[in-house]
C-alpha cells in the first residue's frame, strides 16, 4: 500500500509541475501488479526454495523518482543532467546496500531449486545507512531539486514540444494504423482473390481434360478421313483406269460392231484415195478411147457379162501412205488370206497401183494398212455384191491404229461418195 501511496503522490505532484500524467507512471497505476499472495502461489507450485525480501528504501527512492519524471520529458533524459548523475551514483553507492527494509517500494522474491543454494541475508541489508552518507544524499537532492528550479522554463518549453511531436507521432501512427488496416482489407481481398483464381484454375484444368480427350477423337478422325481419302483417291485412280480400259473395250466393240454392219454407205477415208484414179478413167471415157487398154477391157467385160452366171471375183488393194510400217502391212494382209475362202477370192494383197491397169478380178476393193481386217467384212463385201454385182463401192473404216497404239476415232463413219 506504502508503494502505491507513493506513487500517487508522485502523479499529483508530476500533474502540478507539467499538467498531464507521466506516460509510465500513468500505465503503472492502472495496470497494477499481482499481491505478494499470488506471485508466492505459482513460486509454490514450480516447487524448490525461496525467499522474499524488500527492496527500494521508500523515503530515498520516492524523491529519487521524482527527479527522474521530471527530467525524462527533456531530450537526453535524466542521464544529461550532471545533479541527477550524482545524484544517482550516491544513492548507488551508499544508499542502495541498505535499501532492503521496509517501508519498501518494491518486494524480490529468489528461488532456487534447493534451500542449501538461497544466497545468505547480509547484516547490512537490514540496517539504516551511516548519518553521514544520509547527509551527503540529502545535499545532493537539494542540488538536483535546484536543477529543476532553474531550468523549469526550459523543461517545460521542451515538454510541450515533446508533445507537439508525440501528437504527430500519434496521428503518424493513426495514419500507419489506416494503412495497415487497409493494407490488410487489401491482403485480404487478395487472398479471396487468389482463391477465387485457384478455384478457376481448377475448374479450367477439369474443364480442359474433356477438350482434350476431344481434340485427340477430332486428330484420330482427322487421320482416319485423311487416310479414308487415300483410299479413296487410290480406287478413283484404279476406277479411272478401268473407266478408260473400258471405253477402250466399248471402243473396240463399237468398232467391231461397225464392221458387222450392212455396207450400205461409202466411208469418207478413201474417197481421196481412190477419185484421182476414177477420174482418169471418166477423161479417157469422155474422149472415147478405152481407158483400161485391151486387156483390162476384155477382163471387165468378161468379168461383167459373168456377173448374172458365175459369183463375182474380189480383188482386195491395200491403200499404203506415208509412214505405213511392214509389220501392219503384213499382218493386213494375214487377215485378208485367213478370211480368203471361196466364193470370194483374194488374188492379191499389194499397194494401189498408179493406175487401173494393172487391176485384177471382177471388183475391187480398197483397204487402208491397219492392225487387223474386220473377220466379216469380207463376207459383207460378198454379199453386198451379190445384191448389187454392178456396183462400184468401197468399204472403208474411218478409224486408223496410229503408231502410239490408241483409237483416235472409235465410231464407224462409212458413207457413199456422190463421185464414185
Amino acid at each position: 500500500m506504502e508503494s502505491i501511496a507513493a506513487e500517487l503522490a508522485l502523479g499529483a505532484c508530476y500533474r502540478a509541475l507539467f499538467a498531464p500524467d507521466h506516460r509510465w507512471l500513468a500505465e503503472h497505476l492502472a495496470h497494477g501488479l499481482p499481491t505478494a499472495a499470488e506471485i508466492e502461489a505459482v513460486l509454490a507450485g514450480f516447487g524448490g526454495a525461496w525467499r522474499s525480501q524488500w527492496n527500494g528504501y521508500l523515503p530515498e527512492w520516492e524523491p529519487l523518482m521524482f527527479l527522474h519524471l521530471v527530467f525524462d520529458e527533456m531530450p537526453g533524459g535524466a542521464a544529461d543532467v550532471a545533479a541527477v548523475r550524482a545524484l544517482d551514483a550516491l544513492y548507488n553507492e551508499r544508499l542502495y546496500p541498505f535499501s532492503n527494509r521496509p517501508p519498501a517500494y518494491r518486494m524480490v522474491w529468489i528461488h532456487v531449486p534447493r534451500a542449501t543454494e538461497l544466497p545468505p541475508v547480509r547484516a547490512e541489508e537490514a540496517s539504516a545507512p551511516p548519518a553521514e552518507a544520509r547527509l551527503a544524499f540529502d545535499a545532493a537532492l537539494r542540488a538536483a531539486a535546484e536543477a529543476v528550479k532553474g531550468d523549469r522554463k526550459r523543461l517545460i518549453a521542451e515538454v510541450q514540444s515533446l508533445r507537439r511531436v508525440l501528437s504527430r507521432v500519434s496521428e503518424d501512427r493513426e495514419r500507419v494504423n489506416a494503412d495497415r488496416s487497409r493494407v490488410e482489407r487489401l491482403r485480404v481481398e487478395a487472398i479471396a482473390e487468389a482463391d477465387r483464381l485457384r478455384a478457376d484454375v481448377h475448374r479450367l484444368r477439369a474443364e480442359q481434360e474433356p477438350l482434350e480427350i476431344d481434340r485427340r477423337a477430332w486428330i484420330s478422325e482427322c487421320e482416319y478421313l485423311q487416310r479414308r481419302c487415300s483410299v479413296l483417291t487410290e480406287e478413283r485412280a484404279q476406277v479411272d483406269a478401268e473407266r478408260g480400259a473400258l471405253r477402250a473395250q466399248v471402243g473396240e466393240l463399237r468398232w467391231r460392231l461397225g464392221r458387222l454392219w450392212p455396207l450400205d454407205r461409202v466411208a469418207d477415208v478413201v474417197a481421196p484415195v481412190v477419185r484421182p484414179l476414177l477420174a482418169s478413167v471418166r477423161r479417157r471415157q469422155r474422149r472415147g478411147s478405152n481407158p483400161y487398154g485391151t486387156n483390162v477391157q476384155a477382163r471387165l467385160t468378161s468379168s461383167q457379162a459373168a456377173v448374172t452366171r458365175s459369183t463375182p471375183t474380189l480383188t482386195i488393194l491395200v491403200s499404203v501412205r506415208d509412214g505405213t510400217s511392214e509389220e501392219a502391212l503384213e499382218r493386213t494382209r494375214k487377215s485378208i488370206r485367213e478370211q480368203s475362202a471361196p466364193p470370194l477370192e483374194a488374188r492379191e494383197v499389194r499397194p494401189v497401183p498408179a493406175g487401173l491397169a494393172d487391176i485384177k478380178g471382177s471388183h475391187v476393193a480398197f483397204v487402208l494398212a491397219g492392225d487387223r481386217l474386220a473377220p466379216n467384212a469380207c463376207a459383207e463385201i460378198t454379199r453386198a455384191l451379190d445384191k448389187q454385182p454392178d456396183a462400184t463401192l468401197v468399204y472403208t473404216d474411218e478409224d486408223e491404229w496410229p503408231p502410239r497404239g490408241q483409237r483416235q476415232n472409235p465410231q464407224l463413219k462409212p458413207a457413199w461418195d456422190p463421185e464414185l
